[in-house]
């Protein structure tokens, strides 16, 4: 009888292992790698779907410009960004101030441009100083389709600060003072040019990632990707690592001003490391603003109301379906408390600037 299919059992040679073993390891790669792209499709969606839009006034509120003040200054201006974006703003002061004691450069929080902070804007050119502020790419005055994503802050700062250069007020010493987003960016600012000599950041956060996961947990399990897509779609090296991180090799004064009870940007994560970073870093100083919350500048009265009634609210109201009652909202508003500041917060700020 002829010799039947199977009856002489296939010895696999060495070379039909090594082929096996490759092709495992080939698959087993092509898996990992399909994931790992799927993963930073997955996680650039996400960015996109928070960021990919304007940041204008809310149509409902009340936001303040120079004319709300007597004798405020503005001087109006434009400059281009490296997207050739027309970036807009104002240098703002009081002109009988005979000797300004220098230009603070103040970057704007998210959420709208610089009008959102004429008071506190009013408050330094009171004290002196002449301030410019601007808009962001993306927000309110400003070109821009989006906002595209929390580093662009510190490319706009950087294109802020060439700008000046161009102008008469490098005569002055310059001084970096930012809020939340804008306290962020300010962080970067002594790399971004050798004329900054002191930055104050009010209520900063350290991480991107981190920040994100308060409000979307998932994130967290995902941030080597969100610095992999910031560091290329926001080239530079200062755009994609941590505030605490950068802290550690700044060569000029530094202060940094946190609310005790920041809800929006927690001690955990932010204020704590940046306390551990200003034990070995002597151009550090971290203030911890007692029962403060994330607008420590005000005092703990109007800080409540801003919000608890104005923030909160304003969100309730998204959702209302009957414009009477939420025309009744607006209209309710008490605005005078926007200008109530802590004046001891006040203080700190143009003592730390001026010493």
């Amino acid at each position: 009888m002829g010799n039947r299919a199977g009856s002489t059992p296939v010895i696999p040679t060495n070379s039909m292992m090594n082929t096996l073993v490759n092709i495992g390891y080939v698959t087993s790669l092509g898996i990992i790698l399909l994931l790992l792209v799927l993963v930073t499709l997955l996680t650039f969606f996400i960015l996109n779907l928070a960021f990919n839009r304007r940041q204008n006034n809310h149509p409902y509120l009340r936001y303040f410009t120079a004319k709300d003040f007597p004798n405020l200054e503005a001087d109006e201006v434009e400059f281009t960004n490296r997207r050739h974006l027309k970036l807009r703003g104002a240098f703002y002061y009081y002109d009988q101030k005979k000797t300004h004691q220098g230009l603070i450069i103040f970057p704007h929080g998210i959420g709208a441009g610089h009008h959102a902070y004429m008071h506190l804007i009013e408050q330094f050119a009171q004290k002196g100083f002449i301030v410019f502020s601007y808009d962001n790419t993306g927000c309110e005055l400003s070109e821009g389709s989006s906002i595209r994503g929390i580093p662009q802050a510190i490319l706009d700062l950087e294109d802020a600060l060439h700008y000046l250069e161009k102008t008469t007020y490098t005569k002055y010493p310059w001084f970096v003072v930012g809020h939340s987003w804008g306290a962020y960016a300010s962080l970067r600012s002594s790399f971004l040019s050798p004329r900054v000599q002191k930055v104050v950041a009010i209520a900063p956060f350290d991480d991107v990632g981190e920040l994100l996961g308060k409000y979307l947990p998932i994130i967290r399990f995902v941030k080597p990707f969100i610095t992999l897509i910031h560091r290329i779609k926001f080239p530079g090296k200062w755009t994609y690592q941590r505030s605490s991180t950068l802290l550690k090799k700044i060569r000029i004064p530094h202060l940094i001003i946190s609310g005790e009870n920041d809800d929006d940007i927690p001690l955990k994560g932010n204020y704590q490391r940046f306390l551990k970073v200003s034990q070995r870093q002597q151009n550090l100083t971290v203030y911890l603003a007692k029962n403060h919350r994330h607008n420590p500048y005000l005092t703990f009265e109007a800080e409540n109301y801003i919000i608890d009634t104005i923030l909160k609210g304003t969100q309730e109201m998204a959702m209302e379906v009957d414009p009477q009652k939420r025309d009744q909202f607006f209209h309710s508003l008490d605005y005078s408390h926007i200008a109530n500041h802590d004046e001891n917060i006040i203080n700190l700020v143009v003592d730390y600037l001026t010493k």
